[in-house]
């Protein structure tokens, strides 16, 4: 987008959105928001997985900061964690 933020539609579960919601599918755009709801910023990149199992998607951040959200499943989102994040999670280096 021309602001530098990022929209997500479609599949709704594990937070694939990256809105901080974990609900039924969106027909329209919706904001990718930061954990305190502001909106993302700054974007350069999205990267989307294909939708199967696990549901993840990335964005690269000005600066080169690296985000993840959607499902956790199999430590996908490189947050050290298995958990879904309704939200973007900055990913952790090996």
């Amino acid at each position: 987008l021309a602001t530098g933020g990022a929209k997500c539609w479609g599949y709704g579960a594990a937070g694939t959105r990256g809105d901080g919601t974990n609900t039924a599918n969106a027909l329209t755009p919706t904001d990718v928001v930061t954990w305190d709801g502001s909106l993302m910023s700054s974007v350069t990149d999205i990267d989307l997985a294909d939708g199967s199992n696990p549901a993840y998607f990335g964005g690269a951040v000005s600066g080169g900061t690296l985000y993840m959200w959607g499902e956790g499943a199999g430590h996908s989102l490189g947050t050290h964690t298995t958990a879904n994040a309704l939200t973007p999670r900055g990913v952790h280096a090996p």
